[in-house]
């Protein structure tokens, strides 16, 4: 009887860096043989993370003081 190779990996849309290590993951397991699929655990909008993102840049160049 062959294993079943099927994986689930959960993210949080909150930036990118959840979203990258997400696909990197799914990326490796998928060169071993797996059958990876990716959820969010929170809805995502597009527009909302982009200006997170933005937001996330901003503090870090003007805002390094605080």
């Amino acid at each position: 009887m062959e294993k079943i190779k099927k994986i689930l990996i959960i993210s949080m849309t909150c930036g990118e860096g959840h979203n990258s290590v997400s696909r990197a993951l799914k990326e490796s397991f998928e060169n071993e043989g797996y059958e990876a699929k990716i959820i969010q655990l929170y809805g995502y909008n597009e527009k909302k993370v982009a200006f997170e993102n933005w937001q996330y840049l901003f503090a870090c160049k003007y805002l390094k003081g605080i």
